[in-house]
């Protein structure tokens, strides 16, 4: 039990014309999906367990203070300043409590601003840096369990 945070891009196919490629995954037992019904693929981009901070920046800045494990739509402008407020305070950990205040919860792990709170920083600065160099023809996803 814990925290599992994930962060999704989605492609709505639907947007495509209907003689579009279709998507074929072959050998993972997937023969029972009809391509041509597929709506939407969602790919999971990113991974975060016990993050409680990016958690609580998600909470505040983007479903707006409403944390019940629901999925939302996070934009390209939303992940740049979750990127600026990592890099800011990796760059100065004393501004942590004031730009990504760690976030006390059921199993939600340590408060504490010590490594694992960095470590934490850099990973989501290693998951987010590539999306925003790649073209995201749809939208990403935020959601969390515990």
């Amino acid at each position: 039990m814990g925290l599992d945070m994930y962060l999704s891009k989605v492609t709505y196919l639907s947007q495509y014309p209907k003689d579009r490629p279709v998507p074929t995954v072959s050998g993972q037992g997937l023969e029972h999906v009809k391509p041509e019904r597929v709506a939407e693929i969602s790919e999971r981009v990113g991974y975060w367990r016990k993050a409680n901070a990016i958690h609580g920046w998600f909470v505040e800045n983007v479903q707006k203070g409403r944390d019940e494990c629901q999925r939302t739509d996070v934009g390209e402008q939303d992940l740049r300043a979750l990127l600026d407020a990592c890099s800011a305070v990796i760059a100065d950990p004393s501004r942590a409590a004031d730009l990504l205040p760690a976030t006390s919860g059921f199993f939600f792990g340590s408060t504490a601003y010590d490594e694992y709170y960095m470590q934490n920083l850099r990973d989501t600065v290693e998951i987010i840096t590539p999306l925003l160099e790649e073209p995201c023809p749809g939208w990403y996803e935020y959601h969390a369990s515990w």
